[in-house]
């Protein structure tokens, strides 16, 4: 209803649109419903459920010709004012007796695949809710927490993580010098919660939970043999903070915790999947880091503190600002040698 009304040009005017400020969505599927991996029929009317058949949708939204997505908001209204909450937790999701979750498959929140309850380029959260239910999404914490600080939030904070070195385990690192095919994927955990948080997280992508960042070696390190103009860094998140909320009186301080992980999925070698010396949970990544916002003038003092062997009380080392004034980097090692640098993005909002 809400991107009909704000899309549709038949339906409503510019004029009418700016008087929309904002717009979050839980649970929303924005690219529609997909069964068994199939976009549901626009016969099958049980339900209503053919509301979201590709084609359908298009017509109300507005959108022209026969898009293969329609989670556009096609130039209408702004995407950074349009947050998208995503359930995970397909388990939990009850309805027709548990039909629903079986099709819709572990990557959803038991009917709106996670790919599919997103608009392009907006921001968004991922929480371990299912659709609805005792453990729904729409009566949940953690979506409370998320919808107040992109309302009334002053402060937008974005983590993308730009890698540097993917090292590879020593017999696999022996078979590529031998000059053997070898080809790998990657997973990328985030977990963000704001000080004070005992009961919610504000996002978390996990590998448990389906919803971890999952990238190709090629598209990271050469993107170019895969066809990018530039390496497709994984976007981690996309978090609203509140300087009301500060929990420190008179403080002037946003304090938030970022779990990271980085991970290889499997390894093969001349097409074959390497089983030789592997071990279930070893990781190339991870840490807890501290994150301290005070704002400076028109820019930010960000530091940062690696909790894992350090107390989060600990003053922190200062973030370098990126060569573009915009973002700062935080250097990222582990002594497996793995490298990357987390590129946070702050900006206040108005």
């Amino acid at each position: 209803v809400c991107r009909c009304l704000l899309q549709n040009d038949g339906i409503s005017t510019p004029l009418m649109r700016k008087m929309v400020d904002k717009v979050f969505t839980y649970a929303t599927p924005h690219n529609g419903i997909e069964m068994a991996g199939i976009n549901v029929p626009a016969f099958l009317g049980l339900w209503d459920i053919n509301n979201f058949n590709r084609e359908t949708m298009a017509g109300f939204l507005g959108l022209k010709g026969s898009p293969q997505r329609v989670d556009s908001l096609d130039g209408k209204f702004d995407p950074d004012r349009f947050f998208c909450l995503v359930g995970t937790d397909q388990q939990d999701y009850g309805a027709a007796k548990g039909v629903s979750k079986w099709l819709a498959g572990k990557m959803s929140d038991g009917l709106v695949a996670i790919e599919n309850a997103t608009v392009q380029g907006a921001p968004r959260a991922f929480v371990y809710r299912s659709h609805s239910g005792p453990y729904g999404i729409v009566n949940s914490e953690d979506g409370y927490q998320n919808m107040v600080r992109f309302l009334f939030g002053d402060v937008r904070v974005d983590g993308v993580m730009d890698v540097e070195f993917l090292p590879l385990p020593p017999s696999v690192e022996k078979a590529k010098q031998e000059n053997r095919r070898v080809r790998a994927s990657y997973y990328f955990e985030a977990t963000v919660s704001p000080r004070g948080a005992r009961s919610f997280r504000l996002t978390e992508r996990r590998k448990e939970t389906f919803s971890a960042v999952l990238r190709k070696f090629d598209e990271m390190m050469k993107p170019g043999q895969t066809g990018l103009d530039s390496a497709r860094s994984p976007v981690l998140f996309s978090t609203f903070l509140d300087s009301s909320k500060i929990t420190v009186e008179r403080g002037r301080t946003l304090v938030m915790t970022v779990e990271l992980a980085v991970s290889a999925t499997d390894y093969y070698v001349d097409g074959a999947l390497w089983t030789e010396n592997r071990v279930e949970g070893e990781y190339l990544y991870r840490d807890t880091l501290t994150l301290k916002m005070t704002p400076v003038g028109d820019g930010w003092n960000l530091r940062y503190v690696t909790t894992d062997e350090q107390w989060s009380e600990r003053g922190g080392s200062k973030a370098e600002a990126d060569v573009d004034g915009d973002s700062y980097l935080i250097p990222l090692a582990s002594k497996k040698g793995f490298r990357a640098n987390l590129r946070m993005t702050l900006k206040r909002r108005i």
